[in-house]
């Protein structure tokens, strides 16, 4: 429910909000410490008997149980879930996180070809612009950055080095109550790795002048562990104008205080510039002028984090994990379509406290996850008209604004077995906002503040072994975007609620089958009133399809997979200023996307892979009135592998398809043609 107005700040109203934001920091501050508290309560006591199950979160997420091999059973959430490991990371071209969000099944990209910038992707019904629309988290730190000058809730997933992550965890719609907002489509977990022994370098060259390294070591001792990993990127592009560099440091050091708990500080920095030549006209397309310079957009950006984790087993059966993270971004981007210059700058802190007890409780299986986060962001955000489309000289400033923001949030999930083949999930989510805006152009100042509760819920059914059937429905929220949660006090979140019926089935240890029907209703959507002029709370749009998907592991080392969805993401009721849009479907959301890849990867000697990806059809804009092509690009590898040396050839676009990922109306952003890298990975 809405709280505040949007009249200027009076002193005292000032003076009411920071006591305000302050009782947030203090009510997840106490939590934490009641946490801590029952904790070494727990600790005391005697072991229980050793018969007592275990079920334990590995990380500070639910994670995904299915691994690729699949003879451990089923991951056990009532929800579609995909992991990607390091392993399988090692065998793709993996150039910057975005490559890595395209394996996800059921995910389409469309790549700005800016290093700096975060690219869109679409799934469940939902194009996130910008990667707006998905919640992104690295190692439970929220990496959605709210009142983004490029977009409210921009995750810049850019930063994350890729040979850093351990796994990539995706979890589809919104059922999981551990994750907090942005999460309209569904959860995007990057967890990373903190030890090892080894040490690996891998070097890459490709067209365009293509240059990458990567250097990572690992260390585990008695009690001493840390990992560590640096990597530089520099390349020419495929167009005129797109030059960029870019590097990446990431650092953790952990140590074990005894046999039941831990703590690892992680210290992470990535710097990158890059040039854009923009969009080509209808004309250039047609003519083939692919590589031409149209503006002279670009950009930097820079990011430093430090976080610190402690885990503590308090006993057989439960777990604490505390986290506080802390990071500074600033960035910069000329973007000429649009002829701007946009600067984004803001300081961020955060706590997370989970809490997990896993038992049987009256002979019954029972799984139990408390927890709060709490962070706080203070940003400016600033546009200016530029002189010309090809130049950088600052003309007009539209926007200048300083915001401060701070987010509590508590949260609870429930696993109960009431029998042994049945399993019900619930859990909810209560959020808390506010925070201060001065708009710099006017001279005013506005108050915000609203609180939001999402239940969610769940069942899974384990008929016979190796089939789970399951369902699930959760609630969802979006704010008002950017300024208008501040100045305008008539405007709520939208609500979103979403449905999920699946089955996962393994009808032998080597295949595992996937189908799921989901939709995803949302009402209250920030729409100007055709007639008031007025910005109001009135739209409603669907997104539902089906999705389903195979993989077989025919014989040691050769798969095979193939996975689709039908996605229909319509605007239900939607009058606006622009047009009743109303019946038609929404914009750059494909009706079909399918991958299917063949791979051979022995341990030793040569192998590789070929893979297919469809992009279905699309309407450009809104209206419907322009509707883009549909496109298959086929991809290859082929590697050969020693005892300590790897070589990989990456074929890309191998029938060498004239297509773009990013369109518009009569202009393209063309996406790369046949084009290689190879890479030499050293392990010693």
């Amino acid at each position: 429910m809405r709280k505040d107005t949007n009249n200027p700040v009076t002193f005292a109203e000032k003076g009411v909000k920071g006591h305000k934001m302050k009782w947030n920091f203090l009510l997840a501050l106490l939590i934490g410490l009641i946490l801590i508290t029952t904790v070494h309560a727990q600790s005391d006591e005697s072991p229980q008997k050793k018969t007592l199950e275990v079920l334990k979160i590995p990380d500070i997420v639910v994670t995904d149980r299915l691994v690729k091999g699949f003879e451990e059973k089923l991951h056990e959430q009532p929800a579609t879930i995909h992991s990607i490991t390091s392993e399988e990371m090692e065998k793709m071209d993996i150039k910057r996180t975005l490559d890595l969000i395209r394996k996800i099944p059921g995910v389409t990209a469309e790549d700005y070809n800016q290093q700096g910038v975060a690219a869109a992707y679409s799934f469940r019904g939902f194009r996130a612009g910008h990667g707006i629309g998905a919640a992104s988290y690295l190692d439970g730190i929220p990496y959605n950055e709210i009142n983004h000058v490029d977009g409210d809730g921009y995750p810049d997933y850019n930063t994350i080095l890729p040979e850093s992550i351990e796994r990539l965890e995706v979890i589809k719609g919104l059922s999981s109550p551990l994750f907090g907002g942005y999460a309209q489509a569904g959860v995007l977990h990057y967890i990373t790795k903190d030890r090892g022994n080894f040490n690996k370098l891998k070097l890459s060259t490709g067209s365009w002048d293509y240059r990458r390294g990567v250097a990572e070591i690992a260390r585990e001792y008695d009690r001493f562990f840390t990992y560590n990993a640096v990597s530089f990127e520099q390349g020419d592009g495929y167009r005129d104008h797109s030059e960029f560099d870019s590097g990446n440091i990431f650092s953790r050091f952990g140590y074990k205080l005894d046999e039941d708990s831990s703590v690892r500080l992680t210290l992470h920095s990535y710097k990158t510039t890059w040039d854009a030549p923009g969009p080509i006209t209808q004309a250039d397309w047609d003519a083939g002028n692919l590589e031409k310079q149209v503006t002279d957009g670009g950009g930097d950006k820079k990011k430093n984090m430090v976080s610190v984790d402690y885990r503590r087993n308090l006993n057989n059966f439960s777990e604490i994990s505390l986290l506080g993270y802390v990071y500074d971004s600033n960035f910069t981007r000329w973007t000429g379509a649009n002829n701007e210059e946009r600067h984004d700058e803001r300081n961020t802190f955060g706590s997370r406290a989970m809490y997990n007890i896993s038992s049987d409780f009256a002979g019954f299986k029972n799984d139990l996850v408390l927890g709060a986060d709490y962070e706080h962001i203070d940003s400016e955000q600033h546009k200016w008209n530029m002189q010309s489309l090809t130049n950088r000289v600052r003309a007009l400033e539209t926007v200048s604004g300083d915001f401060d923001f701070q987010n509590t949030a508590l949260y609870f999930q429930e696993d109960f077995w009431p029998f042994s083949f049945m399993k019900l999930t619930i859990g909810g989510r209560y959020e808390m906002f506010d925070g201060d805006l001065k708009n710099n152009l006017t001279g005013k100042e506005y108050s915000f503040s609203d609180e939001i509760f999402n239940p969610k819920g769940g069942i899974l059914v384990r008929p016979m072994e190796g089939l789970d059937l399951f369902g699930n429905i959760g609630t969802g929220f979006v704010l008002p975007k950017g300024y208008k949660k501040y100045e305008n006090s008539q405007l709520d979140p939208s609500e979103l609620t979403s449905y999920e019926i699946g089955v996962r089935f393994l009808p032998v240890a080597e295949m595992l089958l996937q189908l799921a029907i989901f939709r995803t209703d949302t009402k209250d959507e920030v729409i100007t009133d055709p007639i008031t002029l007025v910005e109001t709370n009135a739209g409603e749009t669907r997104r539902q399809g089906i999705e389903a998907g195979a993989e077989w592991n025919m014989i040691s080392d050769l798969s095979v997979y193939v996975n689709g969805v039908y996605q229909d993401a319509e605007y239900v009721n939607y009058n606006t200023s622009s047009g009743d849009l109303s019946g038609k479907d929404i914009q750059r959301v494909p009706e079909w996307i399918a991958r299917a890849g063949l791979e051979y990867f022995p341990k030793l000697g040569l192998g590789g892979s070929l893979t297919a990806k469809y992009t279905g059809e699309r309407w450009s804009d809104s209206a419907n009135t322009n509707r883009e092509d549909d496109f298959w690009i086929f991809d290859a590898s082929v590697r050969y592998a020693m005892e300590k040396v790897t070589f990989t050839l990456f074929l890309n676009n191998i029938f060498d398809k004239k297509y773009a990922e990013l369109q518009g109306i009569n202009s393209y952003y063309p996406s790369d043609p046949f084009n290689v890298t190879l890479s030499c990975s050293l392990t010693f």
